[in-house]
């Protein structure tokens, strides 16, 4: 139709035809479903995607704990070796009981945090490379995972806390975090020497003894 026009007859530029359906209310409602099930998928997934070579950069600062995620759905205790189902979460998400487990020996911390997790992992790192000897003796846990690494490994840097830490969200939003953090800690058994909390999460009544006895007993139900 065009070779018949006039105007175009003579003309020798290339024109394309380009067949692109614009978005409808379907693919508008689509696309706003999956956002919000995004954070109701189970793990705890970046709070930012990663993206492809092909695309272009995303503007702003890159969030730093987004490779510390987990990304798993389900979490595995390594002192008795059960597992058990995870909520949907990511390093932005508020009040909420979290495991932080070391890729070097396996062990596993539990904590609580009323704020993000990010700021609750800032706050770790924020330790890294500042532990004397009164820390490692006393018993708080303000500073287990930057001692752990000193201690255990050796290491004091904070690209070795981004590089062998991952993070996991237990619980959202809990009616009574104290009780939440000791019921995972006596789910998980993360009390020294099992895990990596030097004291008892939320009052936790129960002694090493008696962890040792039930870590052994739940290891041979699994055989």
């Amino acid at each position: 139709m065009l070779q018949k026009c006039s105007v175009w007859k003579n003309d020798k530029k290339v024109i394309g035809v380009v067949s692109r359906r614009p978005n409808n209310l379907g693919d508008m409602i689509l696309k706003r479903k999956r956002f919000a099930l995004n954070d109701k998928l189970p793990g705890t997934k970046r709070c930012r995607p990663l993206l492809d070579s092909s695309r272009a950069k995303r503007k702003g600062r890159p969030c730093s704990t987004c490779p510390m995620m987990s990304e798993t759905e389900k979490i595995r205790s390594s002192a008795t070796g059960i597992t058990f189902n995870l909520p949907g979460a990511n390093c932005k998400t508020r009040n909420i009981i979290y495991c932080a487990e070391c890729y070097l020996c396996n062990k596993q911390y539990i904590g609580k945090s009323s704020n993000k997790l990010q700021t609750r992992i800032v706050g770790h790192r924020s330790h890294v490379g500042y532990i004397d000897e009164d820390d490692i003796i006393n018993e708080s846990d303000e500073k287990t995972l930057a001692e752990h690494l000193l201690e255990a490994h050796n290491f004091e840097s904070v690209d070795h806390f981004n590089s062998n830490y991952s993070f996991t969200v237990l619980e959202v939003s809990p009616k009574n975090l104290d009780q939440s953090e000791q019921r995972w800690a006596n789910k998980l058994l993360t009390l020294r020497p099992f895990g990596l909390n030097k004291e008892k999460p939320g009052g936790v009544a129960c002694s090493t003894s008696s962890m040792c006895r039930r870590a052994l007993d739940l290891r041979i139900q699994l055989l």
